[in-house]
């Protein structure tokens, strides 16, 4: 993994540049385990002395402790203070993240043809994208992923792995002898934009119509 200069940091929302030194990063872990090229965050004074300790030179601390722990950093640290610890991870990690950035779909892959495919979407390994269904801008579809015939996703959406979109709903006629007929569910599912669904969910198809996940859901891991 390429190192992250201390400077590319300075341009974040979420952070407030406090005692700045040119450094290089080589991950973000926590206080506890963090070295020389680490990055870490910290919202308490003992993680942060704890960090001091292992020789941590980059840090993100919570606004409200600075004070408390300025003390314990010279000039050979590069500290940036942050209103939300979270807020600042949406920003900072984003920077560190190992996966792959770049659209493409794996040759593994199964893309009908009639598939319409947005911009930089990444499609993973054993995938199958089935008749007439829509995928938006800049979507991930994670390995062995099923989209059904019709469905349509959004844009800036993520899903995980083994999920399946527009499986068969679970829809009986019991007739009086307690003989059980399928209905055929010939609806579809909508998932809008930036939506994330976790692995192992299941989304079923609508009877008639569809079935609708609403622009910024987050489902996590074994949803139904």
């Amino acid at each position: 993994m390429t190192d992250i200069n201390s400077a590319d940091l300075n341009g974040f929302q979420s952070l407030t540049k406090r005692n700045f030194t040119n450094m290089k990063f080589s991950h973000v872990t926590t206080p506890e385990k963090g070295n020389s090229s680490s990055l870490v965050f910290s919202s308490q004074v003992a993680q942060t002395e704890t960090a001091v300790k292992n020789g941590v030179a980059g840090f993100i601390v919570l606004e409200k402790i600075y004070d408390q722990v300025k003390p314990l950093f010279s000039d050979k640290h590069c500290v940036w203070t942050t209103k939300q610890i979270n807020a600042a991870m949406v920003e900072v990690l984003a920077v560190f993240d190992r996966t792959t950035k770049e659209g493409g779909i794996h040759p593994s892959a199964i893309v009908h043809a009639t598939a319409k495919i947005g911009k930089q979407v990444r499609i993973g390994e054993y995938a199958v994208i089935k008749e007439h269904v829509i995928i938006g801008d800049h979507t991930i579809i994670s390995a062995h992923v099923v989209i059904e015939s019709y469905c349509e996703i959004g844009a800036l959406c993520r899903i995980a792995s083994h999920t399946t979109i527009g499986s068969d709903g679970f829809g009986y006629y019991t007739d009086k002898n307690f003989a059980h007929h399928k209905i055929p569910q010939i609806g579809k599912v909508v998932i809008e934009d930036h939506c994330d669904l976790g692995s192992h969910c299941s989304v079923d198809r609508a009877t008639l119509t569809e079935t609708r996940i609403k622009a910024g859901s987050k489902l996590d891991n074994f949803c139904h």
